[in-house]
């Protein structure tokens, strides 16, 4: 009989490097880089879709000037009463507009209820500059540098006041503007007081 212990043969590192750790291994480096890659898409993800909603609101804004102009050439060059702007401009909007004659598409901003993540339905976003209700427009002397209407964050129907409610974080941290000559344009908040216009 054969009084010697068995010999125990340790696992050596090399088996462990190609045995099941050296699995595992390479199924944890897969995890990893997936994890990367969904870390490094989300944000281009979120930019992309904010800057498509961001241009969508500018091209609202662009149609809601354009309508109030009309209303003005229809009523001798003056602009809408302040409290009534969107009322008036739903009247140049409704033809083949989306939404309803009296509530287009185009007042709402598309991220104005995500942004304030409210269920209530007639959230607009949009605001009328109230030194202008009412104004001819040949009165104005620089319509390109005069603001007419600009995201807002007062969300009512028909919200105006003098610009103090200027929303310069709903659309990548800057707000969209119209002018009273048509145009519309995005601006980022701290180039804000120097290049948005004047009241």
């Amino acid at each position: 009989m054969n009084d010697e212990p068995p010999v125990i043969v340790p696992l050596t590192s090399k088996k462990l490097a190609t045995g099941g750790a050296g699995k595992l291994g390479l199924g944890a480096f897969f995890v990893v880089v997936a994890a990367l890659a969904v870390y490094l898409a989300v944000p281009l993800f979120q930019n992309g879709r904010g800057a498509s909603l961001r241009e969508f609101c500018m091209g609202n804004e662009h149609k809601d000037g354009v309508a109030l102009k009309m209303y003005a050439l229809d009523w001798d060059g003056t602009l809408p009463a302040s409290s009534s702007w969107m009322d008036m401009a739903a009247v140049y909007l409704s033809a083949g507009a989306h939404g309803t004659a009296k509530n287009p598409d185009s007042l709402h901003c598309p991220s104005a209820q995500l942004h304030y993540r409210t269920a209530q339905k007639n959230v607009y976003g949009y605001a009328f500059n109230s030194r202008r209700g009412g104004q001819a427009t040949e009165a104005i002397l620089t319509p390109e540098q005069t603001f007419l209407l600009y995201d807002s964050v007062d969300t009512k129907r028909n919200a105006t006041d003098p610009g103090t409610s200027i929303d310069f974080h709903r659309h990548l941290d800057g707000a969209n503007i119209a002018y009273v000559d048509g145009h519309a344009h995005w601006v980022k908040e701290a180039s804000a007081s120097d290049s948005y216009g004047h009241a």
